[in-house]
C-alpha cells in the first residue's frame, strides 16, 4: 500500500509538471483537487507539450490499488 501511495504521489507531480507547461492555475488546482485530473487529462490528452496520457496511465491503477488495500 505504501508503494502504491508514493506510485500515485509521484505521479500527480509528473502530471501537475506537465498540465503547469499549459495552464499554472490548472496544475495547481489538479493537485489539490485530483478528480480534476479528468478534465485536464481531457483537455491535454494528445497535446504534444503537455501530453499526460502515460503519468495517467500509471496513476489509474496506482490509485485502485490504493482503494484496494486500504
Amino acid at each position: 500500500m505504501i508503494t502504491a501511495s508514493i506510485l500515485c504521489l509521484v505521479c500527480m507531480a509528473w502530471m501537475a509538471a506537465r498540465i503547469w507547461r499549459r495552464s499554472a492555475m490548472l496544475a495547481l488546482v489538479s493537485v489539490l483537487a485530483w478528480p480534476l485530473l479528468f478534465f485536464a487529462c481531457v483537455r491535454f490528452w494528445d497535446d504534444e507539450l503537455s501530453d499526460i496520457r502515460l503519468p495517467f496511465a500509471m496513476f489509474i491503477p496506482a490509485i485502485w490499488m490504493v482503494g484496494v488495500l486500504a
